[in-house]
């Protein structure tokens, strides 16, 4: 089963957990860390943290088998952690702009220990994009190349890349296991961006 969910927490905290944990209030953020670390440690949750107010969107895949040559795609930013779901239910949860912990969304999974991992998008890199872009559009991206080498000799560089580093999207999977079942996170390639204004 997947499900997206879109969060969004004004204090920069975004918990993963089965939803019976009592998550504290606020937006400070170094007291709530200090809350919810005993719940991170006793494996009722898991949280990430950034600097600013955030807004992801994120895949939440339950005891599916994961696509080959993901490996290719994303990185691990972590170990792997203990998550104990005893109602069968995961949910993400946000702030609110007056320091209240809101779900934005839950998937379903059997009740037992899950183990999750964290993976992020691996760094731009032009070799492998020229490969996926030759393997996707064929005799068309050779061509664009030529254009592309021709262009920058004549005409100031516009080509159709830009920079996407802004852009990502958060990939959570739980997968089943004979002792217990993996979770996975992964940041993949859709919006994920700062609600500060200004920025």
């Amino acid at each position: 089963m997947t499900a997206r969910i879109e969060v969004s927490s004004e204090c920069g905290v975004v918990a993963l957990g089965d939803g019976q944990a009592r998550l504290p209030a606020g937006l400070d953020q170094k007291v709530l860390l200090r809350q919810l670390e005993p719940l991170a440690r006793s494996a009722q949750i898991f949280f990430m943290v950034s600097d600013d107010p955030v807004r992801y969107r994120m895949d939440v895949m339950a005891e599916e088998t994961l696509s080959p040559g993901l490996d290719r795609e994303f990185e691990p930013l972590g170990g792997t952690f203990r998550l104990d779901v005893p109602n069968g239910r995961v949910a993400l949860v946000g702030w609110d702009k007056v320091g209240e912990p809101r779900e934005a969304g839950a998937v379903s999974v059997r009740p037992g220990v899950y183990l999750l991992s964290v993976l992020t998008r691996r760094p731009f890199d032009g070799a492998r994009h020229a490969e996926d872009m030759a393997k996707l559009l064929g005799a068309d991206w050779k061509f664009m190349r030529i254009v592309d080498r021709l262009g920058s000799v004549r005409l100031p560089s516009i080509g159709p890349h830009r920079n996407l580093s802004s852009r990502s999207k958060v990939e959570v999977a739980l997968v089943r296991r004979t002792f217990a079942r993996r979770v996975l996170v992964a940041v993949l390639g859709s919006e994920v961006w700062s609600t500060v204004p200004g920025r």
